[in-house]
């Protein structure tokens, strides 16, 4: 009787050991999806600039003289891009010029005006009278320079920004390149009265920088502190934090 009991309990422990042995089979099946690959798009400009009126002034300015250039943009990156024009001048020492206690209207530019001139109905450029680089976010008029410093702290003067009235598509939506072209047309001119006999022998020069940002996730109100409004077809400031 034990004896039966006994393998009773053996065939028991035996089933329930083979039991937790076993592994069951089950059907399945995998499969991984293809890898999301994303290609940061490109801003890129090329910019090529056209006297329109006789360059020779550049070697003998006359007081009133009037210089007009005209810039080509093209936009040669893949980003649809917003652009806008730095114009900055100054007055280089000459012969005549006054001694340094007269100096601050003399390189004031009150005799320099630069103009922006629209030069087709599609390159409408819009002048922001205010310098992004200063905290204070004050304006200025449009007819004053407003002096600043270089990286070297020398003084530079520069007429602010122009910024043009809308975005410029990108290669990547397949515009060709003069719909991706836009012009940017200065005149520059010197007073004549205010153009005295200080100035002979001193030399002005002018520069031209052109600057792109991408026109998309309001890029241009967190770098430049501006942004456009496509319903009003102008650019205004964005109000400092």
């Amino acid at each position: 009787m034990k004896r039966k009991i006994l393998l009773s309990m053996f065939v028991i422990l035996f089933v329930i050991a083979a039991s937790l042995g076993a592994t069951m089979a089950w059907f399945t099946a995998e499969d991984a999806a293809p890898d999301n690959v994303f290609t940061a798009g490109t801003v890129l400009i090329e910019a090529d600039e056209t006297f329109i009126s006789d360059e020779s002034v550049l070697e003998n300015m006359n007081p009133g003289d009037c210089v007009e250039k005209e810039f080509d943009i093209i936009n040669k990156g893949t980003k649809g891009i917003y652009l806008r024009a730095e114009v900055t001048g100054k007055w280089e020492l000459g012969e005549n010029s006054p001694d340094e206690a007269d100096l601050e209207d003399w390189l004031a530019n009150n005799n320099v005006d630069v103009e922006a001139i629209t030069a087709s109905d599609d390159s409408e450029w819009q002048f922001i009278s205010w310098d992004p680089d200063e905290e204070e976010h004050e304006s200025y008029p449009e007819e004053e320079w407003l002096i600043i410093e270089d990286e070297d702290e020398t003084e530079i003067w520069y007429k602010a920004y122009w910024y043009f009235k809308g975005d410029v598509d990108g290669e990547f939506t397949e515009e060709d390149e003069e719909a991706r072209t836009i012009s940017f047309r200065i005149n520059v001119c010197f007073d004549g009265p205010l153009t005295d006999n200080n100035y002979q022998g001193a030399e002005f020069t002018l520069g031209t920088a052109f600057e792109a940002i991408q026109s998309s996730n309001d890029a241009s109100a967190d770098l430049w502190g501006v942004e456009f409004d496509e319903d009003t077809d102008e650019w205004s400031v964005v109000a400092p934090e």
